[in-house]
């Protein structure tokens, strides 16, 4: 994150930390009121800070940002005509696996249940995608 935030100060981004009280769209643009001071910005994008699920296997630490990743759309062109596993059955592993098939040259999915809890269009794309 130290690094996306300089990238994008390099192309003038201004950073805020405060807790917004109300948005309000005004003509093109948005309106943020943060406390009393006034933001005015054409789009607005809300990180609430979402972490990803690990698997707690002693060796996974070893390997965190070494090959294994909790996030395919920033991590996924670095898995570029290489075979991935991912691991969970819920629509969020599934999406992520039909993303990565725009990289890997094969995903497979891996789940502890003996079926997908993913929502039955979720489940379906996957089955239809030879790459998974």
């Amino acid at each position: 994150m130290d690094r996306f935030r300089k990238q994008a100060e390099r192309f003038g981004a201004r950073f805020h930390s405060s807790v917004v009280e109300r948005v309000k769209k005004v003509d093109d643009n948005l309106k943020v009121d943060s406390g009393g001071k006034i933001f005015e910005a054409r789009a607005l994008v809300i990180a609430t800070g979402a972490q990803d699920k690990r698997l707690t296997i002693p060796s996974e630490k070893n390997f965190y940002d070494k090959g294994v990743s909790g996030c395919a759309t920033f991590d996924g062109f670095f898995y570029k005509n290489k075979k991935v596993i991912v691991v969970g059955g819920g629509n969020t592993a599934l999406q992520d696996a039909l993303f990565l098939t725009s990289f890997a040259s094969k995903v497979t999915v891996v789940h502890r249940r003996r079926y997908l809890r993913a929502d039955p269009i979720e489940v379906q794309k996957a089955k239809n995608n030879a790459q998974i």
